[in-house]
């Protein structure tokens, strides 16, 4: 599958478009599981209650950064890069400004900004390369998991607060789980 950013740029990976894929073709289908191929990697998905989950890689370990000498910040990739900035209050950020920063210093990445409110809760907001801030990121979810990961303990599954709703991340050794709602917003034809 080849994914392509608001901008026109290639994307490598996208979870929460993974999943909307998958929604779309099993409705189609009538399936209960499917495999998609981006150029980051590969992602299984199935259907989980009213919502779809997907199976991808584990990220790579996250990478300390020392961003303006007193933020938090890891380098993460999920087959697509990404670096999280730990903050106090994630809606009280000028994300824009904050993600220019952050590619200055480490190169083209989505930029996530994040508060752990709790071992079983995230508060999340993401500015896409190639798209600018979105209401959900579903590899940022997993990205900044895997970097709260390294700050302290977390519970096996981890729900993600962004502006669009709620995912959920689940943690293994070797893989991640990334689920929750994929509805449909409209459909249309191209022709």
């Amino acid at each position: 599958m080849t994914l392509h950013n608001a901008d026109g740029s290639l994307g490598e990976s996208c979870g929460n478009g993974a999943r909307c894929v998958a929604r779309y073709l099993l409705d189609r289908s009538g399936g209960d599981s499917l495999d998609l191929r981006f150029t980051g990697g590969s992602v299984s998905a199935r259907r989980e209650g009213d919502g779809i989950a997907i199976t991808l890689r584990a990220p790579t370990a996250p990478v300390s950064l020392a961003i303006d000498g007193h933020r938090r910040a890891y380098r993460v990739n999920v087959g697509n890069p990404h670096v999280v900035v730990f903050v106090e209050e994630p809606s009280m950020v000028d994300l824009s400004l904050v993600a220019v920063a952050i590619r200055g210093v480490a190169g083209e990445a989505n930029v996530e900004v994040a508060r752990v409110v709790d071992p079983g809760l995230i508060a999340l907001r993401v500015d896409e390369r190639g798209v600018g801030e979105t209401q959900a990121c579903g590899t940022g979810a997993c990205a900044t998991v895997a970097a709260a990961a390294c700050e302290q303990r977390m519970d096996a599954a981890v729900r993600v607060r962004v502006p669009g709703g709620e995912l959920v991340v689940r943690a293994g050794p070797d893989t991640f789980e990334l689920s929750g709602p994929a509805e449909y917003a409209f459909e249309g034809d191209i022709g």
